[in-house]
């Protein structure tokens, strides 16, 4: 017995029913899951990355700060090293002077070092 045109139309109808089927009941509701918890994670990285972004832009500020403070400093050693030379009686009043900013910002570094995580 062999299989008629209709036989095999209809057979063929049968499997694409199937499987239509098939991916709507298990396949399709996963990929709609998935779909889901994607979204849900990329929103999470980007609420992450906002706030690493936060996190280095604060670090950058203080960072600037130090970087000032060290200018200052060395305006600071600058003119020790001036008054120095001149013997004037301001060298121990500048010596104390720039020892506390030093320390001042030696301590602000420490601080956002810490921060950072990084070990000086």
């Amino acid at each position: 017995m062999s299989l008629t045109n209709d036989d095999k139309t209809w057979i063929k109808g049968a499997i694409v029913d199937g499987v239509t089927e098939a991916l709507d009941t298990i396949v399709m509701p996963q990929f709609d899951r998935l779909e889901t918890e994607f979204k849900h994670e990329t929103s999470s990285i980007r609420r992450d990355i906002a706030h690493l972004q936060f996190d280095v832009d604060e670090v950058k500020g203080k960072l600037e700060a130090i970087e000032n403070d060290i200018k200052e400093i060395y305006d600071m050693v600058t003119n020790l090293q001036a008054a120095d030379e001149k013997n004037t009686k301001d060298v121990n009043k500048l010596r104390q002077e720039v020892e506390k900013y030093i320390r001042a910002t030696d301590q602000k570094l420490h601080k956002l070092a810490a921060a950072s995580g990084v070990v000086l």
